[in-house]
């Protein structure tokens, strides 16, 4: 059903509140997935880095905590956008079937 109803909308190019979500969630999704990868090498390296010396990598275990929360951010967000972007969509689809049936019914 989501497929149908994106696809009609965008035949019928009225599916612009969909696209803007669909963008920012995608782009928070992308974010949320390179601070992920940041942070699991950041710790890779600061944990190989432990062995040799405390103080080599003490602005890196500082760095850490500001990542997790991005990815907690960047999580919340794209949940959010995800959200309303279905909601719009399913917006426009109703709002697109009612005005077919108010012109095939008048």
């Amino acid at each position: 059903m989501y497929d149908y109803a994106y696809y009609l909308l965008d035949y019928e190019g009225k599916n612009g509140a969909v696209l803007s979500n669909h963008s920012l969630y995608f782009f928070f999704r992308q974010s949320f997935i390179a601070v992920a990868i940041l942070t699991i090498t950041s710790g890779v390296i600061s944990s190989i880095s432990l062995c040799n010396t405390w103080s080599a990598n003490y602005s890196i275990w500082m760095i850490l905590p500001a990542a997790v929360i991005l990815l907690i951010l960047f999580s919340r967000l794209g949940q959010h956008y995800r959200k309303r972007m279905v909601h719009n969509l399913y917006w426009s689809y109703f709002i697109h079937l009612e005005k077919q049936h108010q012109t095939l019914n008048p």
